[in-house]
């Protein structure tokens, strides 16, 4: 049998239902935003703010893959940090106090388990902008 490796790359933001489609938002309204941010270089046009446990973003992952998630603190004097839920709680933290006048980057998660669901959350004010996702996987080559 031949197998080949398949790359996906999934991106889910937050100006539009379509943006977040296959993603759930709980506890917290995604919004559109006047004018791009700029996050880790890439330019957005809508966020979710995630301010307790109870407000959460959740999309499903099929395996082994990179998780970025372009974040900036809500305050632009503390740093803070996310929490990725995949059975276990994991504290991501990523250089982002700021408001506006920051860049913000993009908290890294190498994700090592099987097909599920991937729950992120923060214990204070964090903006969200965009979810990627960097998957490879096998796939066998059909004759």
């Amino acid at each position: 049998d031949d197998y080949k490796i398949v790359s996906e790359n999934k991106m889910y933001t937050f100006e539009n239902s379509e943006g977040y489609a296959g993603m759930t938002v709980s506890g917290a309204v995604p919004s559109a935003l006047e004018k791009a941010k700029k996050v880790a270089g890439i330019d957005f046009m809508g966020k979710v703010r995630l301010s307790k446990p109870s407000t959460a973003v959740e999309f499903p992952v099929s395996g082994e893959c990179e998780i970025r998630i372009y974040a900036v603190s809500a305050n632009k004097e503390e740093v803070r940090s996310l929490v990725l839920n995949d059975g276990e709680n994991h504290i991501i933290s990523f250089n982002s106090t700021g408001w506006a006048d920051v860049d913000g980057s993009a908290a890294v998660y190498k994700y090592n388990g099987d097909a599920g669901n991937i729950k992120i959350s923060a214990n204070s004010g964090v903006d969200v902008y965009g979810i990627e996702v960097f998957s490879k996987r096998l796939e066998e080559v059909i004759k």
